[in-house]
């Protein structure tokens, strides 16, 4: 909220200051200088912008539970993904875990990037914990919002004997 209030005050100071700089005599001298001032708030928004979100990952942020949900299947995966052109194209690889909750209307798939998720086992109910970044300090959830740009983190709880390791050596 801070910062989209911060980002209009540019602009509209911007426009003001460019239209009394040029003087307004008449109505052309008016669209002119108001042409010229949102161009240049447009200008001077833009950096302010990019300056604002590069800080909006400097504060201190922290992890806070915010759902448990209970799941019902999960299985991992990688997806190579990639786009190709005329003499070039790239490729990526991504890992996630899908796993399955029960809802309302029946049963809906999520995925989640393995870099960002943590499996334990354990003996109890098979469950996710979600947890979404937030700043500690009240100014910085006030002006950039209350949850930062980090990503959620995910904490899996399944039965003991759910991951299985196999090593394979192949020396062809």
């Amino acid at each position: 909220m801070g910062m989209i209030i911060t980002l209009i005050v540019v602009f509209i100071l911007t426009v003001v200051l460019t239209m009394l700089n040029f003087g307004v005599f008449d109505f052309e001298d008016f669209l002119v200088s108001g042409a010229l001032g949102f161009l240049g708030g447009l200008l001077t928004t833009l950096p302010a912008m990019i300056v604002l979100i590069g800080i909006a990952y400097l504060p201190n942020n922290e992890y806070n539970l915010a759902e448990t949900v209970d799941i019902t299947a999960m299985k991992d995966n990688s997806r190579t993904n990639g786009s190709f052109y005329l003499f070039g194209g790239t490729v990526s690889e991504n890992d996630y875990y899908y796993y399955m909750t029960e809802t309302d209307e029946g049963l809906k798939r999520d995925k989640v990037d393995v870099e960002y998720s943590r499996i334990n086992e354990v003996a109890e109910n098979p469950k996710v914990e979600i947890y979404k970044s937030q700043y500690t300090n009240a100014f910085a959830r006030w002006y950039f919002g209350e949850t930062s740009p980090k990503d959620d983190k995910y904490v899996f709880y399944v039965p003991p004997g759910t991951v299985t390791t196999q090593f394979e050596v192949d020396m062809e």
